[in-house]
């Protein structure tokens, strides 16, 4: 916070302890400040009330969540003699606080918090959670405010405030690996960790990138509080008669993972897929690599579980042919 001022007529908080008989020590540090209001029996400035504002170091955004941490308490002997030492001034009741925020000084364009008459003669600290509807708030007024519709004199004490920015920041939570893909291939890094922002050393701004060329790819992830960098290193590789298969489809027609598509590189000659259901039975047979299976037999749904399939390929190397076969599992969800 960025120091103190007042904005509201006839408004003197007072620096405490030392003054209009206030003498128990501070919640922390070595002051506090108290904020009173002014009932009828007061001549000028009655059934006014007293506040403090604060300029913050950073702005509150809007749907953000914040905490705001502060130590309340009532002086039940709150009071003092006039100069002529003829009336004394009693300001004995308990009273509520008022917490705006603002864009500016001396702005309220938020009610951001109000509290029940604070009357315990001791040290409570009160821990209020907050999301700026719509304005970014730069400044904090706390304000005394009357418990009842009848304006009686009272006093709030306040001490040890804190505005904590991070406290509902998700964690950073980012898996990095390594990997090696075909010369035809690219593989997605993803660096998704809710509520954080992304820089890619590609210049992405996105959570993941999908990437095709050997290098090393790096990723700033921001919560707004925690900053940590990750790396992912991508080789390329030539793969011959390779061929890349999925573990898991979901055919729920909504265009995402819902078919077996294998990919091939085009060094393969002839192939062959089969695909068995788990006590062995053959429910698809296929010879081109470019096609697909919807997790049906004959034109009949299958259902959810595990498969087990073969590929077997002819392989152009060279002026040769050679055979080659894969074995490998699938998993079907609905």
């Amino acid at each position: 916070r960025e120091g103190c001022s007042t904005c509201l007529e006839y408004s003197t908080p007072d620096l405490q302890p030392g003054f209009w008989e206030v003498t128990f020590p501070p919640s922390d540090g070595i002051s506090y400040v108290s904020l009173v209001t002014r009932g009828g029996s007061l001549g000028i400035g009655r059934y006014t009330t007293e506040d403090i504002q604060t300029r913050l170091n950073e702005k509150l955004m809007p749907g953000k969540e914040y905490t705001i941490s502060i130590d309340l308490a009532f002086c039940p002997d709150f009071g003092a003699w006039d100069f002529f030492q003829t009336q004394y001034y009693r300001f004995d009741n308990p009273a509520k606080l008022r917490i705006y925020g603002g864009s500016d000084s001396c702005t309220t364009e938020e009610l951001i918090w109000e509290s029940e008459p604070i009357d315990h003669p001791d040290w409570e600290t009160y821990t209020i959670k907050i999301k700026p509807d719509s304005t970014e708030i730069r400044y904090l007024n706390f304000e005394a405010t009357f418990r009842k519709a009848m304006r009686f004199s009272g006093n709030i004490l306040l001490d040890n405030i804190w505005v904590d920015y991070c406290s509902f920041a998700q964690p950073i939570i980012t898996t990095t690996f390594d990997t090696l893909i075909c010369h035809y291939d690219s593989v997605k890094l993803n660096a998704n960790s809710p509520g954080s922002e992304y820089e890619w050393n590609t210049g992405s701004l996105k959570p993941s990138i999908t990437v095709s060329k050997s290098g090393k790819y790096s990723v700033l992830v921001n919560n707004g509080c925690d900053e940590i960098e990750f790396d992912y290193n991508v080789e390329v590789k030539e793969c011959n008669c390779n061929v890349k298969a999925p573990n898991t489809i979901t055919p729920n027609g909504d265009g995402l993972n819902d078919t077996f598509k294998l990919k091939g590189t085009k060094d393969i000659a002839r192939f062959l897929l089969r695909i068995y259901n788990r006590p062995g039975q053959l429910v698809f047979e296929g010879t081109d690599i470019n096609g697909s299976w919807d997790a049906s037999s004959n034109g009949s749904e299958l259902p959810a579980g595990i498969y087990f399939y073969t590929i077997d390929i002819q392989c152009i190397k060279g002026f040769s042919i050679l055979d080659n076969s894969y074995k490998g599992w699938i998993t079907v969800v609905r």
